[in-house]
């Protein structure tokens, strides 16, 4: 019997050919340059690099990247979302020809990936690699899909997964179309240094254990979900070697200084000068990864609205403009 609680949602079609995460990041600089849809499709079907001339292909490109709200479709054309602008940042002085991704761009992936639409999809397969090391592809595989039929997803149909399972108990091969879902969220992460093959990486075991320490995943994945939103950048600390991390001191003089610094910074990175304000949506992503990757710092998101009052009672932020979802959309500075 499934588990009844709120349907979890995830990113359905998935081939190998979306499997580089660096191709996204390319096709993030591709609309910050250009947003009509035809003229993108074929500047991105013409990028040596990105190597993909189906429009198929790219339509599903494009469909994860606005999964994960890091581009927007609006007037026949796509825009940079608040997480675009902040990865497009990131990535927009990288060689194109470079595959390997830069650690804030990984860790950027990793957040927008643990933190949105594709938790459990990917937390779940995480936890199927660890607790099936050394079974074959296969086999862990069928242990993998199984869990969706326990659990209300809009991911696969239940319908769907049963024929899948059936077909391979028959023929000792699953349908081309799940082996590519398992191979693209393999490839995922495997460049996010989560796992080696079939094998949980040291990295990938100490995120896990920290998002799931009781092994309860399946039956509390939306409670989890809301845990791991509230703790990412304690678990992003996991990326930096050789570095020793801190939480952010609330009574630390420097600490208050290095925020406001890069909280400065960030708002003249993400200005809208026609307007005359910053998009706080952006900061509030930019701060934290740069705390994390250049100092060490650890300082979450969700705690970064309150912060934003008291620089208003400080009397370095002006004003503040909430968006549709009653959220604080935009800042002015004094």
């Amino acid at each position: 019997m499934a588990h009844q609680w709120a349907s979890i949602d995830g990113i359905t079609d998935l081939t190998t050919t979306e499997g580089r995460l660096r191709n996204f990041s390319r096709i993030c600089k591709h609309v910050f340059r250009i947003h009509e849809y035809h003229q993108l499709l074929e500047t991105i079907k013409s990028d040596p690099y990105i190597r993909r001339r189906s429009e198929k292909v790219i339509n599903r490109h494009l469909k994860i990247l606005e999964k994960w709200r890091i581009i927007r479709y609006q007037n026949s054309g796509y825009y940079l979302d608040d997480n675009g602008e902040v990865l497009y940042n990131i990535v927009k002085d990288i060689e194109d020809s470079k595959e390997e991704l830069d650690l804030m761009e990984k860790i950027f992936y990793f957040i927008t990936m643990f933190t949105g639409v594709t938790f459990a999809q990917l937390s779940l397969f995480l936890r199927t690699i660890d607790k099936e090391e050394g079974q074959k592809k296969n086999e862990i595989m069928v242990k993998y899909f199984k869990l969706f039929l326990r659990i209300q997803t809009k991911l696969w149909m239940r319908s769907s997964i049963e024929e899948c399972l059936t077909k391979y108990r028959k023929s000792g091969h699953f349908p081309r179309s799940y082996e590519n879902k398992f191979d693209t969220m393999k490839m995922w992460l495997e460049e996010l240094g989560l796992i080696k093959g079939l094998s949980i990486t040291r990295i990938g075991r100490k995120i896990l254990n920290e998002i799931d320490p009781n092994d309860e995943l399946l039956s509390k994945i939306n409670i989890l979900q809301k845990r791991t939103v509230h703790n990412i950048y304690k678990l992003a600390r996991f990326f930096l070697k050789n570095c020793i991390t801190i939480e952010f001191n609330y009574a630390s003089k420097d600490h208050w200084e290095l925020f406001i610094k890069i909280f400065k910074e960030a708002y003249m990175r993400f200005l809208r000068p026609t307007l005359g304000f910053s998009n706080i949506r952006s900061i509030r992503r930019w701060v934290p990864l740069r705390l994390l990757v250049d100092y060490g710092i650890i300082f979450e998101e969700t705690e970064f609205d309150s912060f934003l009052y008291k620089l208003r009672r400080r009397g370095i932020v002006k004003s503040l403009i909430l968006g549709d979802d009653g959220k604080v959309a935009f800042v002015r500075l004094n």
